[in-house]
Order: C-alpha cells, then sequence, then structure tokens
C-alpha cells in the first residue's frame, strides 16, 4: 500500500515537471542522481557526527554501545530513503 502511495505521488510529480518545464528525460535522470549523491553524503554526515560526539542528545555521556543504537536508527532512516529512491529509479528507467 505504501508503495503505491509513492507510486502515486511520483506519477504526479513527475508529470507536472515533465509538462510544465517541457523537459526531457536526461534532465531528469541528471537531476535524480545529483539528489542520490546529496542523501548519501547527508547520511555519511550524521553517521560521523553520531559517531564522534561526546554527549548523547539528553546529555548523558555516548559511550559504543548508545553509538550503535544510534547509528541503527539513522540506517533505517537511510534504509526508508533508499527503497524510495529504487522506486523511483525504476520509474525513471521505464
Amino acid at each position: 500500500m505504501i508503495i503505491l502511495f509513492f507510486k502515486f505521488i511520483y506519477r504526479k510529480l513527475y508529470f507536472e515537471l515533465y509538462f510544465m518545464l517541457k523537459i526531457n528525460g536526461d534532465v531528469i535522470m541528471k537531476f535524480f542522481k545529483i539528489s542520490s549523491l546529496f542523501f548519501i553524503i547527508l547520511f555519511i554526515i550524521g553517521d560521523l557526527f553520531l559517531f564522534f560526539r561526546k554527549t548523547d542528545g539528553s546529555g548523558i555521556e555516548n559511550n559504543f554501545a548508545n553509538q550503535v543504537v544510534s547509528l541503527m536508527i539513522l540506517g533505517a532512516l537511510f534504509l526508508i530513503i533508499l527503497i524510495v529512491h529504487i522506486i523511483v529509479y525504476h520509474n525513471i528507467k521505464r
């Protein structure tokens, strides 16, 4: 159900962008690659920030267990973004 929702949103945005700006698929693919690179860089910066900070968000001193939990939460968020990116990539290539 969630996948169908994202497909609907993607198709609506894609067709609006395509018909309003009259651009071809190459420009959309370049934009997709740039946005994918942006999310990967953002994930790496977030990982480094979470791993090297001294205290947690609540003020507790960060130990290895807290770092791993924080990285797992950020990794789960990244996985959701990655799944959406794969769906969008599949729809662009069609």
